[in-house]
């Protein structure tokens, strides 16, 4: 996706889908507690959390491969996704993969 390892958001968005595969609940309230819970892993402010996300996000748009993004989405994204938006499209591209290593 072009997210590289060396940008801080990038560690925030792997705790980020560990707490969501944990409870999928997290996608329902971003701001309200994955932000928050995510910091509280990190020592860090949930703004600053949300703002170095963001940037990733803004990176794999600009800069990362957007066609898989787009394949992954499942339809052709017509502008940047939302951080929420990203999130939730891992989450169901995890779960079919999930259910595609079970048959």
């Amino acid at each position: 996706l072009g997210i590289w390892p060396n940008l801080n958001g990038y560690q925030y968005l792997l705790k980020g889908f560990e707490l969501i595969r944990e409870n999928s609940d997290y996608l329902q309230c971003v701001t309200k507690r994955l932000y928050p819970d995510i910091g509280k892993a990190y020592k860090a402010r949930w703004p600053s959390v949300e703002r170095a996300i963001r940037t990733c996000v803004i990176g794999c748009w600009e800069r990362g491969n957007r066609d898989f993004l787009n394949e992954m989405a499942g339809y052709p994204l017509r502008e940047r996704p939302t951080v929420s938006e990203f999130f939730s499209i891992a989450w169901v591209t995890e779960r079919e993969e999930q259910k595609d290593r079970k048959q």
